[in-house]
């Protein structure tokens, strides 16, 4: 499995699993086919928000967005969730593990860091006299 650094409480770097599984594009394909079969039969031309589908699956929000967006995995029992929502059986090639590239990325924009070289001198505060 692959392993990203991560910062525990005293700050030292220890290495994390990486978690979660994302949709397949093949289970990606037969969820959006159940889904829109199901906004026909069931609410006609109007479409599914995500907080239908929250009420339809018990799955948060947050979740839902995450699930859609393909990119940070997610508990598989979620995707087990919404597949059930609209009578479909979670098979493996219906979901991966994220692939290294997203996660590094995701780690390198969470560990920014600023360069100070080139920032103005705070050691003189003009108008302002010493305690």
């Amino acid at each position: 499995m692959d392993f990203n650094p991560s910062k525990s409480r005293n700050g030292n770097v220890a290495l994390g699993r990486v978690r979660g599984v994302i949709l397949s594009p093949h289970g990606w394909q037969r969820f959006q086919t159940a889904k829109q079969q199901a906004e026909v039969e069931e609410i006609w031309i109007k479409h599914f928000t995500q907080e239908d589908l929250r009420d339809r699956t018990l799955v948060s929000l947050n979740t839902i967005a995450r699930i859609f967006k393909r990119e940070q995995g997610v508990d598989r029992h979620s995707l087990e969730y919404l597949f059930q929502a609209f009578g479909l059986e979670l098979t493996t090639a219906d979901f991966t593990f994220p692939t290294a590239s997203c996660q590094e990325s995701e780690s390198l924009r969470a560990n920014l860091q600023q360069d100070w070289d080139n920032a103005a001198d705070t050691s003189v505060f003009y108008g302002r006299e010493p305690n």
